[in-house]
């Protein structure tokens, strides 16, 4: 079996969002204050759950697609 090509305009697009989101957030919370998650504590277990969310919808679409015939 050979391994599929990689395309790497996809991931190319990939970092840049993210890296452009995070700019974005940080710029707003520089200049919109009031927009900040308080406390810290907050955003962060928040951060965890959605980071955890998106490992689970991961596996569920692994486990979905495998079991599925070509």
């Amino acid at each position: 079996m050979v391994a599929p090509r990689v395309e790497w305009g996809s991931e190319s697009v990939l970092r840049v969002a993210v890296v452009a989101g995070v700019l974005v957030a940080a710029l707003a919370e520089r200049k919109v204050p009031a927009a900040a998650i308080r406390p810290a504590a907050l955003a962060a277990w928040l951060g965890l759950v959605f980071v955890w969310c998106g490992v689970a919808l991961r596996i569920c679409c692994f486990h979905t697609l495998a079991s599925r015939p070509l």
